[in-house]
């Protein structure tokens, strides 16, 4: 696999959070490693960001219980 991304894959395929997009496969090809993930389509952080002009704390910190 592509340099370092064996290990990243790897924490992806057991990461399971409401806030954390679902990892679903990888494709390698000679020249480039795809990440498949699930379709989020609430646009992304960026556009949060832009829109809001910045992250409140309880969008920022994580929830533990």
């Amino acid at each position: 696999m592509h340099g370092g991304f064996s290990a990243e894959t790897s924490v992806l395929k057991i990461l399971n959070h409401d806030n954390v997009i679902k990892y679903i496969d990888t494709i390698e090809t000679k020249s480039t490693l795809y990440i498949i993930t699930e379709l989020v389509s609430d646009g992304d952080l960026f556009d949060y960001v832009i829109q809001n002009e910045f992250l409140e704390g309880t969008s920022t910190s994580l929830d533990s219980g």
